[in-house]
């Protein structure tokens, strides 16, 4: 899977075991957006910084290559949406990934993209 940002976080701050587990399976990744959002987070403290460290050596991080920015503008261009989500959507269509986000209205729009939320599944 593809984790959305907010899935990143919730996973660094003391999550229950089953989101642990989730996050930690082989074969997940993120956009490389996703971590300049949560990275870029104001008053980030050490402690969630540390957090996110052990987190994000687990993960493939996702470059943003040409094949990422044409399907980031082909989103774009049907619908208005926020330039990281559109990113975090294209990764995961390019790569062939579900998305795991607790924001689900926000992708339901994009044809062809598998939305997992882990909190009602």
């Amino acid at each position: 899977m593809v984790l959305d940002a907010n899935i990143v976080i919730y996973a660094a701050n003391k999550p229950p075991q089953w989101l642990s587990d989730l996050v930690l399976q082989s074969g997940n990744s993120v956009a490389s957006v996703v971590k300049i959002e949560v990275y870029g987070f104001p008053g980030l403290q050490d402690s969630e910084r540390k957090a996110l460290d052990d987190l994000f050596a687990h993960w493939k991080i996702h470059p943003l290559d040409d094949a990422i920015i044409a399907r980031t503008i082909e989103i774009r261009k049907l619908r208005r949406m926020g330039l990281g989500d559109a990113i975090i959507a294209a990764t995961a269509l390019v790569h062939q990934k579900r998305l795991a986000t607790r924001n689900v209205e926000d992708f339901k729009h994009i044809a062809g993209l598998q939305l997992v939320n882990p909190f009602v599944e």
